[in-house]
C-alpha cells in the first residue's frame, strides 16, 4: 500500500537536487513521463490529510525492483499530520514493514511481523510522533540483520531542512533470537531521534549510532533491553555497536537517570511461528514492563514500558491472531490460585485476572 501526500519533506532519493518546494517520485514504482505527476509526493501542507487507515491488516507484499527501489508493505510519502493511522498490521511483507518519506503523520497502534528489511524506517526528514508499536522479527535471506528502526534523517545533504525528528513511545520489538548482527535501533544521517518507554528483546548487539548523526544526541531513556547472548547484557556490551565508527552509546546504559534496563522483560511468550506461543505482555507484576519508571511524554499517558500492558491489542484483528501465533491462556479455577502460573494480571491487582 502506497500513500502519498502533499506535507514537507527535506531532499529527494539518490542525492537529487530537491528543488522548492522539496518533492519526489516514490521508490518501488516504474512509470512513463507522463505519469510521474501520479507518485510524486512532498509540498508545504503540514497538516495536509491523505484519510484514514484503521484496522487494516496488510499481508504477503512487497517487490523489490532494484537496489533501493522496493515497495514495503505501508509506504508514506509526504503524508501529512491530518491523516489517521491506527491498528494496522504490516505481516510478512518481502521489504520494510513501514517507511516513512518524510511527512509529518503520526500513528499509532502499529504492527510489523516477520518482514523482510527493516520493521520501521524512517527517511527524507519525517516528523512525527508513533506510539503502541509492535514488531517480531525473522531470519530473511537476502538481509539478515536489519534493524527494528532504521532511524535516517536526510539523504543529499544531511544539513536539509526540515531536520527529521521523530519521537517512538511504547514499542516492543522481538528480534531474531539468533547470533549475528541484528540490531535494535540504527539511527543515522542527521536525525533526531526520541525513544521512549519501549522493550527490545532477543538482540545480538547493541544500539548502532552511526558517527553523521548531526548535532543533536538521541534522547533514549526508560527502555528495558535483553539480548538472548548472555554475554551482551552488560551495559558495554549493549552500548557497542558492529562498527568501530559509531558512536560509543555506553552512557546511555551507565547514566542511571536514564532508566535503560538490562533484564529480562519477562514476556508471557516469544514464538516465531504459528504455535499459539506469541505473547508479548508481561508475565506478572515484577515485569520490568511494570517496574521501569515511565518517562512522561505528550503522547498517551501509561504505567508500563513496551507496547502491552494488560490489553493485548493485537488480538482479535491481525493475521498474527488469525494464523494461530497468539498464545491461548486458559485459566481454570483450580489453577487461578497457582502463583507460578503464568497469566497476565493487571499491575497491583491481587485478584484473579479471569474466573472460568
Amino acid at each position: 500500500m502506497i500513500l502519498l501526500g502533499k506535507a514537507s519533506i527535506n531532499s529527494r532519493a539518490n542525492g537529487e537536487v530537491a528543488g522548492f518546494p522539496a518533492t519526489d517520485q516514490i521508490e518501488g514504482v516504474s512509470v512513463t513521463t507522463d505519469q510521474i505527476p501520479l507518485v510524486t509526493f512532498g509540498g508545504t501542507a503540514d497538516a495536509d490529510n491523505s484519510g484514514v487507515i484503521k484496522y487494516v491488516s496488510i499481508r504477503h507484499g512487497g517487490a523489490k525492483l532494484g537496489t533501493a527501489n522496493e515497495i514495503n508493505g505501508l509506504t508514506l510519502g509526504g503524508v501529512g499530520s491530518g491523516t489517521t493511522l491506527s491498528y494496522i498490521e504490516v505481516y510478512a511483507n518481502q521489504d520494510d514493514g513501514y517507511e516513512f518519506f518524510g511527512g509529518t503523520v503520526n500513528a499509532d497502534h502499529l504492527v510489523a511481523a516477520c518482514c523482510g528489511d527493516d520493521s520501521f524506517d524512517f527517511d527524507q526528514g519525517f516528523r512525527g510522533n508513533l506510539q503502541f508499536l509492535f514488531t517480531v522479527q525473522v531470519v530473511d535471506g537476502d538481509a539478515p540483520d536489519d534493524p527494528a528502526i532504521e532511524w535516517d534523517g536526510a539523504t543529499s545533504p544531511l544539513t536539509a531542512t526540515p531536520i527529521s525528528s521523530v519521537t517512538v513511545s511504547n514499542l516492543t520489538a522481538i528480534g531474531l533470537g539468533e547470533s549475528g548482527n541484528n540490531a535494535p535501533i540504527n539511527p543515522r544521517d542527521n536525525v533526531t531521534v526520541k525513544l521512549y518507554n519501549s522493550a527490545f528483546v532477543n538482540y545480538a548487539r547493541g544500539i548502532e549510532i552511526e558517527s553523521d548523526i548531526g548535532d543533536v544526541a538521541p534522547d533514549i531513556q526508560s527502555n528495558v533491553w535483553f539480548s538472548h547472548i548472555a554475554a551482551q547484557n552488560t551495559a558495554t556490551a549493549w552500548g557497542t555497536s558492529n562498527s568501530s565508527s559509531d558512536q560509543d552509546a555506553t552512557a546511555y546504559f551507565t547514566n542511571a537517570a536514564l532508566n535503560n534496563v538490562i533484564a529480562d522483560p519477562l514476556m508471557t511468550g516469544i514464538s516465531y511461528t504459528t504455535n499459539a506461543g506469541l505473547d508479548p505482555r508481561p508475565a506478572n507484576s515484577t515485569s520490568p514492563l511494570w517496574t521501569t519508571p515511565v518517562f512522561a511524554t505528550d503522547l498517551v499517558a501509561t504505567d508500563h514500558v513496551g507496547a502491552f500492558g494488560s490489553d493485548l491489542w493485537i488480538k482479535g484483528w491481525t493475521n498474527l491472531d488469525i494464523a494461530g501465533s497468539l498464545l491461548a491462556v486458559l485459566v481454570t479455577e483450580d489453577d487461578a490460585d497457582n502463583a507460578d502460573l503464568v497469566v497476565p494480571v493487571v499491575r497491583g491487582s491481587t485478584s484473579k485476572p479471569v474466573n472460568v
